[in-house]
């Protein structure tokens, strides 16, 4: 069987920790952000917390993904302005000063079996989830290529993820996906 664990390491959920009842002062994007489905999405998002600034990224490396050798993205907050950055043309500035009340990361387990024999053991942050009261802010990475961070702003947020059913559908025959999500506070 193959285990990959492709969530936050425990340097970027230490960083995570730290935000819990400071000030998000605000948040940039790149312009270039498409919507769809009422989501926007990224390339990177940039927070600046109080007096701190993190970059957060999806970055690609090649993994074994699910049979296939394939570029996939891990989600990674740093705060170590990436190159990548500098490549953006405008960037958005969204004012949010507001003081974080609480911190989850969206922890996915994915699974695949073949004629009942588990194959793959796979753990993934999907996203992140800041809570306001009464205002929250997800960062979701929507599939396993994508480089882009859907950003959604509103109420209940979680709901507007990627439902873990789409994981569990379009397997070859003789192939079970099962996807399980957690929301677990840092």
């Amino acid at each position: 069987m193959i285990r990959q664990d492709l969530r936050f390491t425990e340097r970027e959920t230490a960083l995570l920790r730290n935000w819990r009842e400071k000030r998000l002062v605000l948040l940039q994007c790149e312009k270039r952000g498409y919507s769809h489905l009422n989501l926007t999405a990224y390339p990177a998002a940039i927070l600046q917390i109080e007096d701190q600034t993190y970059y957060l990224y999806n970055f690609t490396e090649p993994l074994d993904y699910y049979g296939y050798v394939d570029d996939v993205a891990r989600m990674t907050l740093s705060t170590t302005r990436e190159t990548v950055v500098d490549s953006y043309g405008h960037l958005q500035t969204i004012p949010v000063n507001r003081t974080i009340q609480d911190v989850h990361l969206v922890q996915e387990h994915q699974m695949l079996f073949e004629n009942g024999e588990q194959l793959y053991d796979v753990y993934v942050t999907r996203g992140i989830l800041l809570d306001f009261w009464r205002l929250e802010i997800s960062f979701e990475k929507p599939v396993w290529f994508s480089e882009d961070i859907f950003i959604t702003i509103g109420h209940d947020v979680l709901k507007t993820f990627t439902p873990t059913k789409d994981f569990e559908e379009d397997w070859m025959e003789g192939c079970v996906g099962k996807c399980s999500r957690e929301l677990v506070r840092v």
